[in-house]
């Protein structure tokens, strides 16, 4: 009985512990855009109040369940038209806690700069590379995962490790937009047949 409880117990502090961290992604929406052939990515913040928090991966998947998938994801739930680089390698992410509530981690914004080391720094979750030939107008919806563990204490100075891998998620999309070229295109064409359309209503245009 007494054996039952404590597990009980460990895996409501478990439960608790996972619920302490919490992700967002800039732009918080999660939606960013860009052409075919094109990189584009997401800063983020981390902010835990309890824990230091070392981030050991992140993905974009189309879908996540961290009871049933593996991870990284993109073998098993890859995002559609493109591939993505996670930016975990290059840049170990640490983050103490915050007291105040505040983001107490960031690489807020992203940037792609290979080969993503101290020559060229990346920052943010990572890079996703838009396949060229994507439809345009296409929407790639997913979520960000982030692999990440929990610490009581400075991991880099004799912290404790709080439990396994922890796993969270929030939801991310790309929209494929016509090159600038493409809408120039575009807008010549309009723009002829608006003409056009004038012309056949307006006599003294006919003339």
């Amino acid at each position: 009985m007494r054996i039952s409880q404590m597990v009980l117990l460990a895996g409501v502090l478990a439960s608790a512990v996972n619920a302490s961290t919490v992700l967002t992604l800039n732009p918080e929406s999660g939606g960013v855009s860009g052409q075919p052939g094109q990189v584009v990515g997401w800063g983020f913040t981390i902010q835990d109040s309890q824990f230091w928090v070392t981030v050991a991966g992140m993905d974009f998947c189309s879908s996540f369940d961290a009871n049933m998938d593996s991870f990284p994801c993109n073998s098993t739930h890859p995002v559609p038209h493109g591939t993505y680089l996670d930016f975990t390698p290059f840049n170990f992410v640490d983050s103490p806690p915050s007291s105040m509530g505040g983001p107490d981690m960031s690489q807020l914004n992203f940037s792609y700069n290979p080969p993503c080391d101290t020559i060229g720094p990346c920052t943010g979750t990572g890079a996703f590379t838009i396949d060229a030939g994507t439809p345009i107008a296409a929407l790639l919806t997913g979520v960000i995962v982030v692999d990440y563990n929990l610490w009581l204490g400075d991991p880099t100075s004799g912290g404790v490790r709080q439990g396994g891998d922890n796993f969270i998620t929030a939801n991310a999309s790309v929209l494929v937009t016509p090159e600038p070229e493409s809408l120039m295109l575009m807008g010549t064409a309009l723009a002829a047949v608006g003409f056009l359309l004038l012309r056949r209503r307006s006599p003294w245009l006919a003339q």
